[in-house]
Parts: C-alpha cells; sequence; structure tokens
C-alpha cells in the first residue's frame, strides 16, 4: 500500500499493506530500537488502510472495511525537560487534524480528550501511548520519552457501510460523507505538514498553538457528562482548559480540573 505524498513529507513512514493495529507495530520498533540504545527519530510513523484490530480508549475495538479508513500511528520524542507537554500531546495531534480537515473543506472539531467530530458525528479518533522502555545491560537509559499516538480517520464509509458494522450513521460519519472524498494519502500528508508545524511550535512553547487547541475544542461551551474512572459521574459545564490541558467543568458552583474522563456532550450551552 502506497502513500508516495506522505512519504515525501515523512521519510520515515513505514507503509503496510495489513496490519492488526499500527500501534502494535510501531511500539514494538519503539521498544527493541531503545533496548538497543537507538533512539526512535521522532516522526517515524506506521500508516495503512487496512487495520483489522485496531482499539481505542478503554480498550474499544476499532476497525474498518478495507480501503475506508486510514489508521497511521505517530512517534514523537518528549525531552525530558518539556514532560509538561505530555497532557497537551492528545490534544496538539487533535488541532493538527482539525486544522488537516479544514483545508480539505470538512469542518471537524476536536472532543475533549481524543476525538473529532462533524455536528455531534464522529470522524476520528485519536489514541495516545507513553511507550514502556527498558535498555539491555550496559546500554545508557535515556531521560527522553518516547510516545506514540495512533490516529484512526474515517475516509470513505456511507451510512450503509456503518450500518453493517452494527454502528448508527447519526453518531459516527466519514470525511466522504461530509463532502471530501480524499485518498488517505492526501489526508495523511495534509496532517503530518500540520502536526510537524504545531508539535516544533509547542516545543517552543509557543501559546498559539495551545490557543489554537482551545479554539479547536468544541466541548469548551458544553454541558457534559464525564464518566470517571473510578466510577460515578460528573454533570456540569465545560469551561475550557486549565494550563495543564486539563478539562474545567464547572458543576453545583466548583470548577473541576479533569485530567480523565470519557466526556459524552448533553447538549450546547452559551459559550
Amino acid at each position: 500500500m502506497d502513500f508516495p505524498l506522505s512519504g515525501a513529507e515523512l521519510p520515515n513512514l513505514i507503509a503496510l499493506d495489513h496490519v492488526e493495529s499500527t500501534n502494535s507495530v510501531l511500539s514494538d520498533l519503539i521498544r527493541t530500537q531503545w533496548a538497543d540504545g537507538q533512539l526512535t527519530e521522532a516522526f517515524t510513523a506506521v500508516a495503512t488502510l487496512d487495520q483489522r484490530g485496531g482499539r481505542g480508549r478503554l480498550n474499544r475495538v476499532w476497525q474498518a472495511p478495507r480501503g475506508s479508513a486510514l489508521a497511521v500511528s505517530i512517534a514523537f520524542v518528549v525531552p525530558a525537560a518539556d514532560v509538561d507537554l505530555l497532557p497537551w500531546l492528545p490534544l496538539i495531534c487533535g488541532a493538527a487534524a482539525q486544522q488537516a480537515m479544514q483545508q480539505l473543506g470538512v469542518h471537524a472539531g476536536v472532543k475533549w480528550p481524543n476525538d473529532l467530530l462533524v455536528e455531534g458525528r464522529k470522524v476520528c479518533g485519536i489514541l495516545s501511548e507513553l511507550v514502556s522502555t527498558a535498555p539491555r545491560p550496559g546500554q545508557q537509559v535515556p531521560t527522553d520519552l518516547p510516545v506514540l499516538v495512533g490516529f484512526g480517520i474515517n475516509l470513505v464509509q456511507t451510512a450503509a457501510d456503518f450500518e453493517a458494522q452494527g454502528l448508527d450513521p447519526e453518531t459516527v460519519t466519514s470525511l466522504a460523507r461530509e463532502g471530501a472524498a480524499v485518498a488517505g494519502d492526501v489526508m495523511l500528508q495534509h496532517l503530518l505538514v500540520r502536526l510537524k508545524d504545531l508539535w516544533a511550535r509547542a516545543l517552543r512553547h509557543d501559546a498559539s498553538v495551545f490557543d489554537a487547541v482551545r479554539d479547536a475544542c468544541v466541548t469548551i461551551g458544553q454541558r457534559v457528562r464525564v464518566m470517571l474512572p473510578g466510577g460515578g459521574d460528573l454533570v456540569g459545564v465545560a469551561t475550557g482548559l486549565d494550563a495543564g490541558g486539563r478539562l474545567l467543568v464547572e458543576s453545583d458552583g466548583t470548577t473541576h480540573a479533569l485530567s480523565v474522563g470519557d466526556v459524552i456532550h448533553v447538549r450546547p450551552a452559551a459559550r
């Protein structure tokens, strides 16, 4: 499976005809390289249009018919001095995908922390993972942190395709359904251009990057129900993101800063 446009943008792109999970392939590569004392080059990526055993947050299964969706996993190397950027990384990736789709004519927004929606319908999911590494005896322990971010972007599925997968077409969509019938290579090229720019600026702690993330986040201003990891939920209005990328939810007069949680948009609230 070829990605000529994306390959020109990213020399370290591994294009596969099919794979169980791009995240698994890339995490295995990172562990092997770091065990041998070879740091993975930033923006090493694995991409396919036929992922058969992907997963999303909370171990949800993510798969799609061959050729209908883009699955790509991208490696980031976060300097030890910039660990404060870790919570922002999936949000920056979401903003990059949002900007790339905007360039292709699709007006999406980021649902905190890792989905892209078009008028409430999911078009892309993002999963970030800090990769645990262990150097072999005698190898120096790196201080930088390897992180991979996986994207699953629906390209050409129709309402009938989603129904055949047991999905409600009112809750999920594709670029083609939103008027942008583009190849996976084109989508990936646009994503890489925006992602490389935003991440380079984030490493310089350019405040405009964090403003762009907030602008892309459609959760802000929404009445939300947040399913908390320990059980229970929190209902309130999402008022913004704090300096650490946490979602601020005002509920019963108290503002809660959330770093994790499954968010459901209940209804729009005034922004």
